[in-house]
């Protein structure tokens, strides 16, 4: 994994990831609060994912404190820049994002998963 953090002093307190690439899957773990001073931080490591035209892109949310809107519209762009025939699996969101992702109707379209162990089930049945 790849440790990385926001450009400035200010979005490293908020949020830090790791970056996992390798040939068909990409893993960008995040920690922290997702908001506007982290999006940034974010959108970086998504950009270092997608650059890799990974067939999937695993979101690991486990170590997120809290996700706003703004964690929403990054994910919602990732997933829609990788276009059809590849997914973004979001890893068990906090509970505010996963209701925002479960009221807007985006719980499929995100990939949803409550752990990475299910999102790792997930993959194996679609690689068949």
């Amino acid at each position: 994994m790849v440790p990385g953090h926001g450009p400035d002093g200010d979005a490293a307190e908020h949020v830090a990831y790791e970056l996992a690439l390798g040939p068909r899957a990409a893993i960008v773990g995040l920690r922290g609060q997702l908001d506007l001073a982290a999006a940034p931080a974010v959108e970086a490591a998504l950009a270092r994912a997608l650059a890799q035209e990974p067939h999937v892109v695993l979101v690991d949310l486990t170590a997120v404190e809290f996700a706003d809107s703004t964690a929403l519209s990054l994910l919602l762009g990732a997933a829609r820049r990788l276009g059809s025939g590849r997914a973004l699996i979001t890893i068990a969101p906090p509970a505010d994002a996963r209701l925002v992702f479960r009221v807007a109707g985006l719980e499929d379209f995100l990939g949803m998963r409550d752990s990475r162990r299910a999102a790792m089930a997930a993959l194996h049945r679609a690689a068949r």
